[in-house]
């Protein structure tokens, strides 16, 4: 199982960083959680990848029917649990998560890996 986030699990990373205004650079405020929604700002800040792996080719098919089963229950038990915290909060969308492709730093985009000089 594998975790990514910002940096701070399932927390708003933004709501820990203190903000200045222009008018006053001595009085500091945290920025609080906002009920608008920003298109650039994703909804959830942690997901979570689980990989299974079989030495055995004959049970994948098993492993495979046994693994999405569980997966189906687990979700049904966090659709429950998302509805419930969203009629606590008063949020109108559920969270869900990204499906975003990360390379071996756990970013977005191309691996900073090290290339091969070429001999010319």
């Amino acid at each position: 199982k594998v975790d990514y986030s910002y940096g701070k699990g399932t927390k708003n990373p933004i709501t820990l960083v203190y903000f200045y205004t222009k008018d006053n650079d001595t009085d500091c405020f945290l920025k609080t959680e906002s009920k608008e929604t920003s298109l650039f700002l994703p909804e959830i800040f942690q997901e979570q990848v689980l990989r299974v792996y079989a030495k055995n080719y004959d049970k994948i098919k098993r492993l495979t029917t046994e693994t999405t089963k569980y997966f189906k229950m687990v979700r049904l038990a966090l659709e429950e649990k998302a509805s419930i915290e969203l009629k606590k909060t008063g949020s109108a969308a559920p969270e869900r998560g990204t499906k975003r492709k990360l390379n071996a730093e756990g970013k977005r985009g191309p691996s900073s890996r090290p290339t091969k000089k070429r001999k010319h």
